[in-house]
């Protein structure tokens, strides 16, 4: 019902991370503050629990360290508000409600906005922007076929607690905090 989602219920329904519990998502790996991951992780603010893939301001920064970290995340998380609040004004129609029943429609529509906008802006500035090539959307109903229902269970609960692990979202944002730090020299960079 209208009204009845916020950004947690859109993310039980959403696809985002189907390619991953498919097993066929790219492999993502990376090391921060000598520690390697191979999960990516969103910015996301206070109403995301702690899982390992978001990764929150701190609530209550105490030290020079957090209150540094907590700023440059907001930060961030404000650049990417503005850029979707730059493309609503350019096209209306990422303005008003989602009226496409399909996800691939809605993935298209928001791809060519993209595509448009980044025109525009090599257009205006003449900059040489990387040319967009498709992905290859794969059948993916193919994945599991040689497994079994148990095997395919199994993975999917493996697969889910590692997206869901709040240890690894403790340590990668103590890992973060501290690169940032380092990085800043040991002062707030704002």
């Amino acid at each position: 019902m209208p009204g009845n989602n916020n950004d947690v219920t859109v993310l039980d329904h959403s696809p985002l991370f189907d390619k991953y519990m498919n097993g066929i998502a790219p492999p993502v790996d990376y090391e921060v503050n000598g520690s390697v991951y191979n999960l990516p992780y969103y910015l996301t603010d206070g109403i995301y629990p702690k899982h390992a893939i978001f990764m929150q301001a701190v609530r209550n920064p105490v030290t020079a360290k957090e209150r540094a970290f907590t700023r440059l995340q907001e930060a961030c998380r404000k650049d990417i508000e503005r850029a979707f609040g730059v493309l609503q004004q350019k096209w209306r129609v990422l303005r008003v409600p989602a009226r496409l029943e399909q996800l691939k429609d809605l993935l298209l529509v928001m791809t060519t906005c993209i595509i448009l906008y980044n025109m525009v802006v090599e257009d205006e500035r003449g900059q040489n922007l990387p040319e967009w090539v498709p992905t290859n959307n794969e059948d993916q109903s193919a994945v599991y076929s040689s497994q079994s229902v148990e095997e395919v269970r199994m993975l999917y609960r493996v697969r889910m607690g590692r997206l869901c692990n709040t240890s690894t979202n403790a340590k990668l944002q103590e890992d973060l905090i501290n690169y940032q730090w380092m990085l800043s020299g040991g002062e707030s960079i704002f």
